[in-house]
């Protein structure tokens, strides 16, 4: 089994953005890691609200980041630049987020 990483998510959500954009539709993702609930039906919890923060943020076929991937994928060899704070309202708060660069 390969091991599922922030890295990972990272590079699977610039080739979907990369993709999407030569079709003529267009993309918003965020990218946050925490801890979830799930169930059979539902997923659910902090961690799901501030990845649809940081896509709400998001141009057209961008992908963003939250500083806490930022710290984890550090050394993987992904480029990622500073995009400014930004409020994430599910924390009332302003939060760093990055730009992934293809």
């Amino acid at each position: 089994m390969t091991p599922q990483t922030p890295a990972r998510a990272l590079g699977c959500a610039v080739a979907v953005a990369r993709e999407v954009a030569g079709s003529g539709f267009a993309c918003r993702i965020g990218i946050h890691t925490g801890e979830i609930n799930a169930d059979t039906h539902h997923l659910q919890g902090t961690a799901l609200d501030i990845a649809a923060d940081v896509a709400g943020h998001a141009h057209e076929n961008e992908v963003l980041v939250s500083r806490t991937v930022n710290d984890l994928v550090a050394g993987s060899g992904v480029t990622l630049e500073a995009s400014g704070d930004y409020p994430l309202t599910t924390l009332g708060a302003k939060w760093q987020l990055y730009r992934a660069i293809a």
